[in-house]
């Protein structure tokens, strides 16, 4: 039997924040029986993703596309169902197409619904989201769909909340808060969806 190939994408810190904890999640996960993983950090930066994303996908032809990002305001793991084929780059009020001539969104063929049920099972707050917005998280998620479109296979993006040992640090030394969710609960939501592509 062939292996899955797997892509598994997270960002650097972005904003004030010194943490990001998909961009320790892309480093520490490791692949399961069934799964050739390539893992990917991706620069907080549209210029950069514009050239870098769309060669990532070419020259490593996953079959399945996970793609992670935080949501600092969420407080569950949000699934995302659509993704739009708009950007807008930072510091900027116009929508630009992300790719000239392709439809105007692009659904993912898993079962949101299902998995969001499933990771609630395992103790993981979780829930679906219609979209992943309109900046980097959509710009990738629309790149990965597009691709797993033409080329077969599925794509997920999935966003997380803080980490709470970070955002314990953040109350303790900035006084500010955010909502969280143990290190353990996120890990564990990436590899129960990953073991999934698995089968």
């Amino acid at each position: 039997m062939s292996l899955r190939r797997v892509l598994l994408t997270g960002f650097e810190p972005f904003a004030s924040f010194s943490v990001n904890p998909t961009q320790r999640l892309a480093k520490e996960i490791k692949a399961c029986l069934g799964i050739q993983l390539k893992s990917q950090v991706l620069a907080v930066d549209f210029a950069q993703m514009q050239d870098e994303y769309p060669k990532i996908l070419s020259d490593y032809q996953p079959t399945f596309i996970l793609n992670l990002g935080l949501n600092a305001g969420a407080n569950v793991v949000m699934l995302e169902h659509f993704a739009q084929n708009l950007g807008v780059p930072p510091n900027e009020s116009s929508y630009f197409p992300i790719l000239e001539g392709e439809p105007m969104a692009y659904k993912t063929n898993l079962n949101v619904d299902f998995l969001a049920h499933k990771l609630c099972e395992k103790g993981i707050p979780s829930m679906v989201s219609n979209h992943a917005g309109n900046y980097l998280c959509n710009y990738v998620y629309y790149h990965s769909l597009h691709y797993v479109g033409i080329r077969g296979g599925s794509a997920l993006f999935m966003h997380l909340p803080f980490h709470t040992e970070y955002i314990c640090e953040l109350a303790s030394d900035l006084n500010r808060s955010y909502a969280s969710l143990p290190y353990s609960y996120l890990k564990n939501a990436v590899e129960i969806i990953m073991r999934g592509a698995a089968q």
